[in-house]
């Protein structure tokens, strides 16, 4: 196994992007987590600090909307577009909403499915409150639809 350490921007948006990415490359770590802005020209500035300084990347998808089910799948579709340039290793998305059914929800987990079969770019869906893995005991339910379904478990929230 290999071991890889991702420095976090949250936190950190005060810094120029540039001299984030130096500093966390000079301290050592393999790579930035972080969301890809909706601007393009941040975007590309972002992509160019991290390719620069040869640093590893992990999206993530936290930014998906709508005032209904189809809104909502049709802007999750959108961001897990936005979240793949760069090639990151792989999308931490934060999937769904605790109020969709069930049924809805494994539509988004398909979606994302779909996406890495095109992509080749592992979705996990994060373990966050208001989303699909809001609860231990209803991902129970998401597991024995979807065995293979990965997760980021993220056990501070």
């Amino acid at each position: 196994m290999e071991i890889k350490i991702f420095c976090p921007l949250w936190g950190h948006e005060h810094l120029d992007i540039a001299l984030f990415c130096r500093k966390i490359k000079a301290a050592g770590y393999d790579g930035i987590d972080t969301w890809l802005p909706e601007d393009s020209g941040e975007r590309k500035q972002l992509l160019d600090a991290v390719e620069s300084e040869e640093l590893l990347l992990v999206s993530h998808q936290h930014q998906a909307k709508g005032e209904t089910f189809d809104e909502f799948k049709s802007s999750f579709e959108r961001y897990l577009e936005l979240s793949s340039e760069g090639r990151p290793l792989l999308i931490n998305s934060h999937t769904g909403k605790d109020y969709f059914s069930l049924d809805q929800n494994l539509e988004l987990i398909d979606v994302a499915s779909a996406f890495r079969a095109r992509k080749g770019i592992t979705v996990a869906h994060e373990t966050h409150r208001g989303r699909v893995g809001f609860s231990p005991f209803v991902m129970r339910d998401y597991f024995k639809a979807r065995p293979q379904m990965p997760i980021t478990a993220v056990l501070s929230h």
